[in-house]
C-alpha cells in the first residue's frame, strides 16, 4: 500500500514539474473587437492580427511575446502552471489610436483596468526540447472580455473623458509555430544527405 502511494506521489510530482520550451519564432493571431458606447457615438471597430513575434524564455515557468488586442499592445509576461498560461495585466492608458466614431474619424486612448489573459499549451513534441523542456509549438487563448474601459477621445484640442460604458472582447487568439521534425523524419533526411554524400565520392 505504501509502495503504491509513493508511486502515485512520484507520478504527481512529475507532473506538475513538466515544463516547456517557448523560445523561437511564432505566428501570433488574435480577433479582438473594442466596443464603444458614448454620448457621442455607439459602435464596434474589429482588429485582427496576424504577426510573426519573437518568444524569449529566460525560466522554466515565463516567457514573454509582444501581444496587440484592439489597440491594446506590449509585452505579454506570461507564467506556465502545467499546460496553462497566464499573462496578468495591471491597469494602464493605451497609446492613442484611430477609431470612426459616427462619422468621424478620432484619435482616441483607452484606460483599462486589470485583466488577464489565459491560455493552453495544446502542441507538444516530448521528443524535441533543451534544458527548459519539451517544445511546444502551439497556444489556444481562452476568450475573455475587459469591462469598464475608459475611452478619452482627443477634440477641441484636449482629451475629452467619454466614460468607462466600453470593453474589449478578445474572442480567440493563439500562438503556432513549425513542430521540429520528428526522429524519423530526421533519420530519413539523414540517411538521405549520407547517401548524396557517398554517391558524390565514388564519382
Amino acid at each position: 500500500m505504501k509502495r503504491i502511494t509513493f508511486l502515485a506521489l512520484l507520478v504527481a510530482a512529475s507532473a506538475l514539474s513538466q515544463a516547456y520550451s517557448f523560445g523561437g519564432d511564432w505566428t501570433f493571431q488574435s480577433d479582438a473587437t473594442l466596443n464603444y458606447n458614448t454620448n457621442i457615438a455607439s459602435g464596434s471597430q474589429n482588429s485582427l492580427t496576424n504577426s510573426l513575434v519573437t518568444v524569449t524564455q529566460s525560466t522554466t515557468d515565463a516567457f514573454a511575446f509582444p501581444i496587440s488586442f484592439s489597440g491594446i499592445t506590449g509585452q505579454g509576461d506570461f507564467i506556465v502552471s502545467g499546460n496553462t498560461v497566464t499573462d496578468i495585466n495591471s491597469s494602464q492608458t493605451t497609446d492613442p489610436f484611430n477609431v470612426l466614431l459616427g462619422a468621424t474619424i478620432v484619435s482616441v486612448r483607452l484606460t483599462y483596468p486589470t485583466w488577464n489573459l489565459t491560455g493552453t499549451v495544446d502542441g507538444i513534441d516530448s521528443s524535441n526540447g533543451n534544458a527548459f523542456g519539451d517544445y511546444a509549438y502551439h497556444i489556444t487563448g481562452n476568450a475573455t472580455t475587459i469591462n469598464n474601459v475608459q475611452l478619452e477621445a482627443f477634440m477641441f484640442g484636449s482629451w475629452q473623458n467619454l466614460g468607462t460604458n466600453n470593453s474589449i472582447v478578445i474572442d480567440s487568439w493563439s500562438l503556432e509555430r513549425d513542430a521540429v521534425p520528428e526522429p524519423a523524419t530526421l533519420t530519413i533526411l539523414a540517411i538521405g544527405v549520407a547517401a548524396t554524400f557517398k554517391k558524390r565520392k565514388q564519382s
